[in-house]
C-alpha cells in the first residue's frame, strides 16, 4: 500500500514537479495538491493523507497555521515542513506548529523520497537536510 501524500506548495511549477516526481515512485502516491494553506486544510480533511509536504510560507493561511489546523483534525497525519529559510528560529517556529520534521528545500530529490518513506513507515531517519524532527511517543521516528 503506497504512502499517501498531500503537497502544499504555492509555486505552481514546484508543486507540479513534486507531484510528477513523487508519483513516479511506486511506494508513494500524491492524493492531492494545494496552492495555499487554507486549501491544504480542506484537501487534508478530504483525502486524509499519511504525510503532508507543507511549504512554510504560503498565501491565505501560512504553513504553520495550516499544519496546526490539519493536526487538530487529523492527529495521525505527519507534517513535513519545507522551506528555503533554514535559520534556527524558522526551524523552531515550524516545529512549534506540531510539524514532525523540517526539511531544507536544498534537499536532493532522492534524499527527499528517502525521508518521506522513513516517516511514512515510522522508521528512524537521519539526513543533513532534515534539520529537525519531533519524536512521537510510541512511534519509531527519532
Amino acid at each position: 500500500m503506497p504512502i499517501n501524500i498531500l503537497i502544499a506548495e504555492d509555486q505552481r511549477l514546484l508543486r507540479q514537479c513534486f507531484k510528477e516526481a513523487l508519483d513516479a515512485n511506486d511506494a508513494l502516491e500524491v492524493v492531492a495538491t494545494a496552492a495555499d494553506g487554507a486549501e491544504a486544510v480542506t484537501m487534508a480533511q478530504k483525502h486524509r493523507p499519511d504525510i503532508v509536504l507543507m511549504d512554510m510560507s504560503m498565501p491565505k493561511l501560512g504553513g504553520i497555521d495550516a499544519a496546526k489546523a490539519i493536526l487538530e483534525r487529523l492527529p495521525k497525519t505527519r507534517i513535513l515542513m519545507l522551506s528555503l529559510h533554514d535559520a534556527p528560529a524558522k526551524v523552531r517556529e515550524a516545529m512549534s506548529s506540531g510539524a514532525h520534521g523540517f526539511i531544507s528545500k536544498d534537499v536532493d530529490f532522492d534524499e527527499l523520497v528517502r525521508i518521506i518513506k522513513a516517516f511514512g513507515e515510522q522508521q528512524k531517519v537521519s539526513s543533513p537536510y532534515l534539520l529537525d524532527q519531533r519524536h512521537i511517543p510510541g512511534e519509531e521516528i527519532a
